[in-house]
């Protein structure tokens, strides 16, 4: 979500990424007519959005219904460009270089100063990320989130500009979905880059294979019983792989675990366990969604105190949603507490842990919102059924309480996550909308 003032702001970085890729000509490894190519779909993109920007800006009056078209088209186009595996491969080799006075922004907003405050040269491709991650909510008018008289806003209105705040659920080990007023998992279905199709799954099958004799020698290596569990689990997600990110992060505490017990194993089993992880890592390299989410980790800017809030807040979530099941289905609960698995010495936690754990909270918090958001549109209309009586509108408050609670406990790390500044704006909508419900 960003401001109407970060439109001629978007159109600045939009240019900036222009003058990178013509930097890059000469220099870059990429073959000159392939770069040329993809720079000319780039720049269609660009002149494009930059033409829909300058319609808005001779404007007397705002046009949000034009600022909000723009953006989409926008998102769609860069969302175009970078799953293709060429233009991301190319984008991520060019550096962005930007002149000293930053980027122009007419005044100073949350994109503006996030932007600016990114001191490391970053690649085209991240920019592009981080751009079409910020316009994926929308555009509001400057200085109208709610910040000053939220309860005088018409709750039409407000249902509205709620749909309008929340973005689509993130790359994440979990999403979930909201299916008669309860909390369930969604299922998601990994798919690999195009064009290897065929050798991905050629490579799942070897290492299920590789993967059954492997737990074998474990089994007759009177090995510690969690190194067996760990790779059985392991054995299972990749048999039948629901989450890409999933697979990704249990091979890593795979691999952990297997160090840790290299002294215990025979030579010969912890060398396979080593080329078993090797294995599996090459595997989810081959998806884009675990290549985007290791990016995003690794750009992470995680502290202790950060790791142990997540933690707790992880724990908070299972509590709640075990304990009501009027709010949550039961493998809500049980497959937090996988992530939870994944956290049992808070000190040695992985980037990619801890990113998971956030990115996976958040999309609790964005289902629930969005659930929110209908339903009090509904009620505005007079179309609203599904709270006709009594113990549905304490489920569904109750739900709504849970991922407010859950969405405060992450505003501290909002300021460090691209794409998370929209939780602030939307909790004190659903906070008026909790009051209006009591």
């Amino acid at each position: 979500m960003i401001e109407i003032s970060d439109i001629a702001l978007v159109a600045d970085i939009l240019s900036v990424v222009r003058s990178s890729l013509d930097n890059s000509f000469g220099r870059s490894r990429i073959p000159p007519p392939l770069l040329q190519d993809y720079y000319m779909q780039f720049e269609s993109v660009r002149t494009s959005f930059i033409s829909r920007a300058e319609a808005i800006s001779v404007r007397r009056n705002v046009d949000l219904r034009m600022a909000n078209e723009a953006t989409e088209a926008l998102h769609r186009d860069i969302s175009r460009l970078l799953e293709n595996r060429d233009f991301y491969e190319i984008s991520n080799d060019v550096r962005i270089v930007r002149s000293p006075r930053g980027f122009r922004a007419p005044v100073s907003t949350r994109f503006s100063r996030f932007i600016n405050d990114t001191g490391r040269r970053i690649s085209v491709a991240e920019m592009l990320s981080i751009t079409r991650e910020a316009i994926e909510g929308g555009v509001l008018p400057d200085d109208d989130l709610f910040s000053n008289d939220p309860s005088a806003r018409n709750g039409l209105e407000a249902a509205q500009r709620l749909k309008r705040i929340v973005p689509s659920q993130k790359i994440a080990p979990v999403q979930f979905d909201i299916l008669d007023g309860i909390l369930t998992v969604s299922p998601q279905v990994p798919a690999p880059k195009d064009g290897v199709e065929s050798i991905a799954l050629a490579a799942q099958e070897d290492l299920v294979k590789r993967g059954d004799r492997l737990i074998e020698e474990l089994r007759n290596s009177n090995c510690d019983r969690r190194l067996l569990d760990q790779f059985e689990e392991l054995q299972a997600q990749l048999v039948s792989p629901q989450n890409i990110i999933q697979l990704g992060l249990t091979n890593i505490g795979c691999g952990l675990l297997a160090k840790s017990y290299e002294a215990e194993l025979p030579s010969a089993v912890s060398a396979l366990l080593q080329a078993h992880t090797v294995g599996v890592s090459m595997f989810v390299g081959q998806f884009p969604d675990w290549v985007k989410f290791s990016e995003n980790a690794a750009a992470a800017q995680f502290e202790k105190s950060d790791v142990s809030a997540l933690v707790g807040t992880l724990s908070e979530v299972i509590k709640a949603t075990e304990s009501r099941p009027l709010i949550a289905d039961q493998d809500v609960p049980k497959t937090l507490r996988y992530l939870q698995g994944l956290t049992r010495n808070p000190r040695d936690v992985s980037a990619k842990t801890g990113l998971a754990i956030a990115r996976t909270l958040e999309n609790l918090v964005i289902s629930v919102f969005r659930f929110g958001a209908e339903i009090a549109e509904q009620t505005e209309r007079k179309t609203a059924d599904s709270l006709s009586t009594a113990a549905a509108k304490i489920a569904t408050a109750a739900l709504l309480g849970l991922a407010l609670s859950t969405a405060v406990s992450l505003t501290p790390l909002a300021d460090k996550f691209e794409g998370m500044g929209w939780i602030k704006d939307a909790i004190q909508i659903v906070r008026n909308q909790l009051d209006s419900m009591k």
